[in-house]
C-alpha cells in the first residue's frame, strides 16, 4: 500500500503514483475495490490550486477522474483485475503556483467481512475422512488476506482523519492570527482618524478672537 506519499507539482506538470495489486487478491469473492484519499494545498496561500486527479487501470483505461480539486479528494472504485494501477495528478496552469499533494493512502480492499472457516478436526472413529485439507487452508489464507486489507484501509482512514484535523487546527490558528492583527490594525486606524479629527477641529478655532458678552 502506498502510504503518506507527498509530491510537489509545478503548474502544467503531471505526477503519477503506481500501486501493483497481485492476482491472489482477486481470488477472494466480494468485489475488490481500489480506494484512496489525498489532500491538495498550494505553496502560497494567495493562490487557489486547480488539480485534476485520474485513476488508471492496469490496461491504461481511465477508471475515475475529478477536476478542480482544491482541498481534498477520496475515491473508491471497483477494481479491474490484477496489475499496476496509477493515480495521476495534474496541476493546471491556472493554479499559477506549485501545489503539494499528500496521498494519505492508496490500496485495494474488499466489500466484505472475513467469513468463518469451519475446519473439521475429525473423530477417533472416522478421522481419516474428516481431516482438514488444502481447501480449508486456502479459505483461511483468503480470510487473513481480507483482514490485512481491512487493517490497511482502517489505518489509511485514521491517517486521513488525523491529517484533516491537523489542517483544521492550522486553519483555526491562521484565522486567529489574521483576526488579531487585522483587529489591531483597525484599532490603530480608528485612533489615527480620531486624532486627525481632533487636530482639524482644534485648528478651526485657533487664531480666532474670543468675544465675551455680558
Amino acid at each position: 500500500m502506498a502510504q503518506a506519499f507527498k509530491v510537489v507539482i509545478a503548474p502544467g506538470k503531471t505526477e503519477c503514483i503506481a500501486e501493483t495489486i497481485e492476482s491472489e487478491h482477486f481470488q477472494v469473492p466480494g468485489g475488490p475495490r481500489i480506494e484512496g484519499a489525498l489532500f491538495v494545498s498550494p505553496k502560497s496561500p494567495h493562490y487557489i490550486p486547480y488539480v485534476t486527479i485520474r485513476l488508471h487501470s492496469p490496461q491504461g483505461d481511465q477508471m475515475w477522474s475529478q477536476q478542480n480539486v482544491q482541498s481534498e479528494a477520496h475515491f473508491n472504485i471497483a477494481a479491474r483485475g490484477p496489475g499496476t494501477y496509477k493515480v495521476c495528478l495534474y496541476n493546471g496552469f491556472e493554479s499559477h503556483v506549485d501545489v503539494v499533494v499528500d496521498l494519505v493512502y492508496f490500496t485495494l480492499g474488499h466489500m466484505r467481512r472475513p467469513g468463518q472457516v469451519q475446519v473439521p478436526k475429525g473423530t477417533e472413529e472416522n478421522r481419516g475422512k474428516d481431516l482438514a485439507n488444502k481447501d480449508h487452508l486456502e479459505d483461511v489464507k483468503r480470510n487473513v488476506m481480507v483482514v490485512g486489507e481491512l487493517v490497511d484501509i482502517l489505518s489509511g482512514e485514521q491517517k486521513y482523519l488525523h491529517r484533516k484535523l491537523d489542517r483544521h487546527i492550522e486553519t483555526v490558528k491562521s484565522n486567529n492570527a489574521r483576526t488579531f492583527w487585522y483587529t489591531g490594525l483597525e484599532v490603530l486606524v480608528l485612533l489615527a482618524v480620531t486624532f486627525i479629527n481632533l487636530a482639524v477641529t482644534t485648528g478651526f478655532f485657533k487664531g480666532l478672537p474670543v468675544r465675551i458678552t455680558v
